[in-house]
């Protein structure tokens, strides 16, 4: 319990009633395991030191523990398995910009399943505009205050408890709910307090694209605000088809807000998904305790074996493999036909589309979508003879080159028919 009590200036608004919670209930239940389950875990235990380390002396790190811890860890952790199950992934394959929005607001950046950066750093004060929280401020304005006679509990007490909506508002509300009432009816500080919020997370969205090369599953909201608000959803990922392929679908959005079912918000076709997750860090808390504390019992994973499937009477004969090579233009529906009907004479399909590095392609990602292909570059072939004799020879193929992209894969027929049209 000292440990945890030398963490009370860390989050001086959660930890010390934390403490006092732990001693109760070891006082009231001493018989059974206590489990802490650390809200920083899922960022400390895999972001590298380029993300969490301050560029301060380093005596600083060594002797007293000055980084970046983040927290909200036991949500990201949670949402990130749900968003695998929604997307039919395994959580080592998701890579994903996750938004917990709420009084308390922070978003993480996760690649393979695993947080490589968040925005909350040694305390929640850093990042996003919050409740009372003032997130990203220029360090050298408490230099400046302290010279106008701020002391270190009044500063604390400015930047925890005074600052985020609510001081940009002019202390008129800390709630998003209210801030939203309030610009609607024409209140200027408020309208700019919900601007500054969302201008901030569309900030951290850039940065995190960056960190994840592009690639980028889902943009995810939970959280009071991620779950509930769907016009802040909708500025937050307003204009970015360019960029990341992103666009929500107006109708879906307005009725996402349950705050009980996980839901695709984003149009048919988007390369990069919208999802809003109601996230149950009490459920992720409970399921650790259990794992640690043995309560959970293993049960060994049963080995199914997939029924091979005879080839309908009145397809062709298999006769080998076929490539579509595409050099653009407007033929998706024609093309999508050929491949089906070629599908019932051929073993694999091939479809190899040149792409400008970064661009988004509405046709890839239709073909993706009707066949479950994969994005994933591996290093080019340098001639195009080469590109198309290695596309028939790997599964699946892709190749960088020059200014261009090439997207490919091939698709096993067989596997399509079993399925009823799409392939695995």
């Amino acid at each position: 319990m000292d440990e945890v009590d030398a963490c009370a200036a860390l989050a001086p608004l959660h930890n010390p009633a934390n403490a006092l919670g732990i001693r109760f209930a070891r006082d009231t239940w001493g018989g059974v395991p206590h489990v802490v389950v650390p809200d920083t875990a899922f960022h400390t235990a895999t972001m590298a030191p380029e993300s969490y380390r301050y560029a301060l002396p380093k005596n600083l790190y060594d002797d007293h523990g000055v980084r970046r811890y983040g927290f909200h860890g036991t949500s990201y952790a949670y949402v990130t398995k749900q968003l695998a199950a929604a997307l039919g992934k395994p959580v080592s394959a998701v890579n994903a910009i996750v938004c917990h929005l709420g009084s308390g607001a922070s978003m993480c950046c996760v690649e393979h399943g695993r947080s490589i950066d968040t925005t909350m750093g040694l305390t929640p004060l850093e990042g996003l505009v919050m409740g009372t929280r003032a997130g990203d401020v220029d360090a050298g304005v408490l230099a400046y205050l302290a010279e106008r006679g701020y002391s270190t509990s009044d500063l604390d007490a400015l930047l925890n408890k005074e600052s985020g909506l609510k001081g940009l508002s002019g202390g008129l509300a800390s709630d998003m709910r209210a801030i939203t009432k309030l610009a609607e009816q024409g209140d200027s500080d408020a309208a700019l307090a919900r601007s500054v919020f969302v201008e901030r997370c569309r900030k951290y969205i850039g940065a995190y694209a960056v960190k994840l090369k592009g690639r980028v599953d889902a943009i995810v909201f939970c959280g009071g605000i991620g779950e509930g608000d769907a016009d802040a959803r909708k500025r937050i990922c307003a204009d970015l088809e360019g960029l990341l392929g992103c666009e929500i679908d107006a109708t879906k959005n307005a009725f996402a807000v349950d705050g009980e079912s996980v839901v695709d918000v984003s149009t048919q076709f988007a390369s990069t998904k919208v999802y809003v997750v109601p996230t149950d860090e009490e459920l992720e808390i409970a399921s650790q305790t259990a794992s640690v504390a043995d309560l959970i019992e293993k049960v060994k994973p049963t080995v199914v074996v997939p029924e091979t499937v005879a080839p309908s009477k009145d397809a062709a004969p298999p006769i080998g493999n076929v490539l579509f090579v595409d050099g653009g233009g407007a033929t998706a529906p024609a093309e999508l036909g050929l491949m089906f009907a070629a599908m019932t004479a051929h073993e694999k399909v091939g479809f190899f589309r040149p792409v400008h590095h970064g661009f988004v392609d509405r046709k890839l990602a239709l073909f993706r979508e009707v066949f479950d292909l994969d994005d994933v570059p591996v290093e080019a072939m340098c001639a195009a003879a080469s590109f198309l004799l290695h596309a028939v020879d790997a599964t699946p193929a892709r190749w960088r080159g020059g200014a261009a992209r090439a997207h490919g894969s091939l698709v096993d027929c067989t596997q399509v028919r079993r399925h009823g049209g799409r392939g695995q």
